[in-house]
C-alpha cells in the first residue's frame, strides 16, 4: 500500500500539450502565412481522421518549404511533433522538437512554448534530468507558468529522488490547476511518503477520506503511510475502521497483531491472534503458533506460553523451541518434563550452544532425582574446559545426596 505516482499512456499524458499545439497554431492565424494555415487546417482533420501517418509525410515536406519563415516553422513543427506522438512515435516527436529549438531566430513565445515540450517528452520518455533541464529553461524564459509544466518538473524531480522539491513543485501544480487530477494527486502523495513527510500525507488521505469515507482502499492507504510513519496508534484505529467497512484480510490480520505487540500490548495481541487462528480467519502455521507462543510469554502467561511452544516443537526438525520448552519448565519447577523437554533438544540439534543445554540436561536430572542420568551426563559435559567448575559442582551435589541416602 505504498505510495508511488502513477502511470499513464504516452496520449494520456500529452493530451492537454498536444490539444494546446494545436489549438495555439489555428488560432494564431494574423502570424502565419495563408498557405500554411490552411496547410495545417487540413493535417489536423488528417490527424482527426486517423491517418497520423499521412499527416507527417505532409508536415515534413511543409516544415521544409516553409524553413525561411520562422514563426510558420515553428508552428508546423510543432504539428509535426503532435502527429508523430498520436502515431506513438515519442522519440521522433522528441527530435523534431529538438531540431526546431536549435534555431536561434524562433519567436520567443514560440521557443518557449517548445522548451515545455520538450520537457515533457524528456520526462516522459524517462530521460529526467534533460527533462528537467529543459523545464527549467522554460520557467525561466516563460512569463505565464502553467501548471502542467510544474507537474512535469515535479515528476522529473521525484524521480531524480529530490523528494521535498518535487512536493513544492506538485503542491504549485494544483495550486493552479482549475481541475485536480488524480495522477498529480498520486505523485504528491507519493513525493510526500518518499521524503519522509509523513504528517503531509497523512493529512493528503484524510482529504481524500473525507470525500469518500466509506471508501476502504484509501482508509488502508491510510494505514500504511501511518505503519511507515511508525504511528502504530493511528494505524491500528485506522484498520479498526477498515474492519467496519469489509473484513481485513489475512495481512491485514497479522499487522493488526503486530501493532497491539508494538504498542506493547501483548495480551490483546495474543488473545486476538488465538481468536483469529481458532476460527480460521488465519492459518495455523508453525509461524503463527510460535507467534503466538511468543506473545503469551510476553504477557507473561507463562503456562499458555509453554503450552503453545510445546505443540510448535512437536512439529519441529529442530531442537531451538524444545530447548525453550525446558527451560521454562525448569523454572516452573517442573524437572521431568523439563528433562524431557531438553533430552530432545539435543537428539534434534540446530542448538545455538549445545554443551550448555546439556549441562542444563543434567542440572534437571539432578533435580528430578535421576541420579544414575545426571551423573552420566555431567560426566561427558565436566570434559569441558568452560563447563568443567559448574559441571563438577553439581557432580558433588549428586554425590552428597548419595551419601546423604545411605546414612
Amino acid at each position: 500500500m505504498s505510495a508511488r505516482p502513477a502511470k499513464r499512456s504516452l496520449a494520456l499524458l500529452l493530451g492537454g500539450m498536444l490539444c494546446l499545439a494545436a489549438g495555439a497554431a489555428l488560432a494564431a492565424t494574423e502570424t502565419l502565412s495563408a498557405a500554411t494555415y490552411q496547410r495545417l487546417q487540413q493535417t489536423q482533420k488528417l490527424i482527426e481522421a486517423g491517418k497520423s501517418r499521412e499527416a507527417i509525410v505532409t508536415l515534413e515536406q511543409l516544415a521544409a518549404s516553409s524553413a525561411d519563415r520562422p514563426y510558420d516553422y515553428a508552428m508546423v513543427m510543432q504539428y509535426l511533433a503532435h502527429a508523430q506522438i498520436v502515431n506513438e512515435q515519442p522519440q521522433a516527436a522528441l527530435r523534431t522538437v529538438t531540431a526546431a529549438l536549435q534555431r536561434s531566430d524562433l519567436p520567443p513565445d514560440i521557443a518557449v512554448g517548445l522548451q515545455l515540450y520538450q520537457g515533457k517528452l524528456l520526462v516522459i520518455g524517462g530521460r529526467f534530468a534533460e527533462g528537467l533541464a529543459a523545464l527549467d529553461a522554460w520557467l525561466a524564459g516563460t512569463t505565464e507558468p502553467v501548471a502542467e509544466g510544474y507537474y512535469y518538473q515535479g515528476y522529473a524531480l521525484y524521480h531524480l529522488g529530490r523528494y521535498a522539491e518535487a512536493q513544492r513543485a506538485v503542491e504549485q501544480a494544483l495550486a493552479q490547476s482549475r481541475r485536480s487530477s488524480e495522477a498529480w494527486r498520486e505523485l504528491l502523495l507519493a513525493a510526500y511518503v518518499k521524503g519522509g513527510t509523513f504528517d503531509r500525507a497523512e493529512t493528503l488521505l484524510a482529504s481524500w477520506i473525507s470525500q469518500s469515507p466509506k471508501d476502504p482502499l484509501l482508509w488502508k492507504r491510510l494505514a500504511a503511510v501511518q505503519v511507515e510513519h511508525q504511528n502504530h496508534a493511528g494505524a491500528l484505529a485506522t484498520l479498526m475502521v477498515v474492519e467496519r467497512l469489509q473484513p481485513l484480510s489475512a495481512s491485514e490480520l497479522e499487522t493488526v497483531v503486530r501493532l497491539h505487540r508494538s504498542l506493547r500490548m501483548p495480551e490483546k495481541a495474543a488473545r486476538l491472534l488465538d481468536s483469529w487462528l481458532q476460527t480460521g480467519r488465519l492459518e495455523r502455521s508453525s509461524s503463527q503458533q510460535r507467534l503466538l507462543a511468543d506473545l503469551w510469554l510476553e504477557a507473561r502467561e507463562r503456562e499458555r506460553a509453554t503450552e503453545a511452544y510445546a505443540k510448535v516443537a512437536a512439529t519441529s526438525k529442530n531442537g531451538e523451541l524444545d530447548e525453550i520448552v525446558g527451560k521454562l519448565r525448569m523454572e516452573d519447577g517442573d524437572w521431568p518434563r523439563a528433562a524431557n523437554a531438553l533430552a530432545r533438544a539435543l537428539d534434534k540439534g540446530g542448538l545455538r550452544e549445545p554443551e550448555r543445554t546439556r549441562l542444563l540436561l543434567g542440572v534437571a536430572w539432578v533435580k528430578a532425582g535421576e541420579a544414575d542420568r545426571a551423573v552420566a551426563v555431567l560426566a561427558d559435559v565436566a570434559r569441558q574446559p568452560g563447563m568443567r567448575a559448574t559441571a563438577e559442582h553439581w557432580l558433588r551435589v549428586v554425590d552428597r545426596a548419595r551419601h546423604s541416602d545411605q546414612e
